[in-house]
């Protein structure tokens, strides 16, 4: 445990996750392995699941959760890995998930959810058992994890050990700069177009310590509307594409608008595309932000982590409050920031080892979640 406490700023890689697992400091009744990824651990589900009356919010002391559900609980039931169960539409549960922490001190992560998730319009917010806030985990003996879900748009089915959630562990507050990034920008390209051309540095704007993104309303497709339908059921645990033939009953494409403008509907579930492509080189990862609370109330990413070397548009998941909105083709919409990793990735052989998922070069445009996606197109690499 004594190289953990001593390591110098930065996320820790595939291999460095491996490691705090050999080492006690994470612990699973599942295989690590499958769920280990180039910058972040997917989090699979455990077997109980607790039905509440109404969310809550996490404290401070061992137990919390425990009375929490004590006080809140109106069912309970147990997940198996075969046969999925059903998490209905507008309700909220709690499930243990399948991972144990005694982290050393200095060694904190954020929890967000996996792509699949956001883009399946389930809300969901990791408890840690003695921390206060929501999907953080920090030093201290045995930490017991669950994850709050709650179906937005559609009835969702689950299963044990399918991952929702996903952990990054790192050392200290380790953004890369604006200074740093522009000179990892005149390296190599971040960011590129749809054509993938490199955007130049000269045109590119840097907010909050990041890179600006802008949406795409010129693509076939610029977005996806989801269909609010308490009588169909998504099976989250469903491989990639065995739902292709159903995505007519959860998601309505919008084809590009004449004026290069959209109005977004008030508490209506979008999936948007980025216009530029983003690069995350090996020794970085990236976290996609919300751009500006001011520029359009109600604008939310569920997901938004990308291990290194990912390369794509990105796809956002969108939701505005209290009044439509119009957005224009290129208009900014979230900023990419980048944090530095501990080491490169790498696999037990010592080989790099980077992100190749279902999203890796995914197409222009919004994607779906993969289990309706057949085919992604091949757009190259920068690696």
């Amino acid at each position: 445990m004594g190289e953990y406490a001593t390591q110098k700023y930065g996320v820790l890689p595939r291999q460095r996750i491996l490691k705090a697992f050999n080492a006690g400091l994470l612990t699973s009744d599942s295989d690590p392995k499958p769920y280990i990824q180039p910058s972040s651990l997917d989090i699979p589900l455990g077997e109980r699941v607790i039905r509440l009356r109404a969310a809550f919010l996490p404290e401070d002391h061992i137990g919390s959760v425990e009375e929490n559900i004590k006080e809140l609980s109106r069912e309970e039931f147990y997940l198996g890995t075969l046969k999925p169960k059903t998490l209905d539409r507008g309700q909220t549960y709690l499930i243990e998930l399948d991972i144990g922490a005694d982290l050393p001190d200095g060694l904190i992560g954020p929890f967000n959810p996996k792509s699949t998730t956001g883009r399946a319009d389930c809300l969901t917010r990791v408890i840690v058992d003695g921390v206060r806030n929501y999907d953080t985990i920090t030093p201290g003996a045995k930490r017991k994890c669950w994850v709050e879900i709650t179906p937005l748009s559609w009835n969702v089915q689950v299963t044990k050990g399918l991952a929702l959630n996903q952990l990054r562990l790192h050392y200290g507050e380790n953004p890369v700069d604006e200074l740093a990034l522009k000179m990892e920008y005149m390296k190599r390209p971040l960011l590129l177009d749809p054509e993938n051309r490199p955007i130049e540095l000269k045109t590119t704007r840097f907010k909050k310590g990041g890179l600006e993104l802008t949406v795409d309303l010129e693509a076939d497709i610029v977005g996806y509307r989801a269909k609010i339908n308490s009588s169909v059921e998504f099976d989250l645990s469903a491989g990639k594409g065995e739902l292709a033939e159903e995505k007519a009953k959860f998601f309505e494409p919008i084809e590009r608008p004449r004026n290069g403008k959209l109005i977004l509907e008030k508490d209506v579930f979008y999936l948007l595309g980025t216009y530029e492509k983003a690069f995350i080189p090996e020794d970085l990862c990236g976290t996609l932000m919300a751009y500006d609370v001011t520029s359009a109330e109600g604008r939310a990413h569920y997901a938004g982590f990308f291990d290194s070397g990912f390369f794509a548009c990105a796809t956002l998941e969108m939701r505005i409050r209290d009044a439509p909105f119009t957005i224009k083709h290129r208009q900014p919409i979230c900023v990419l920031q980048y944090d530095h990793m501990l080491e490169v990735p790498c696999d037990e052989k010592g080989e790099r080892a980077l992100y190749a998922g279902n999203y890796q070069g995914q197409p222009r445009g919004p994607n779906l979640p993969k289990q309706f996606v057949v085919k992604t197109e091949e757009t190259g690499s920068l690696r």
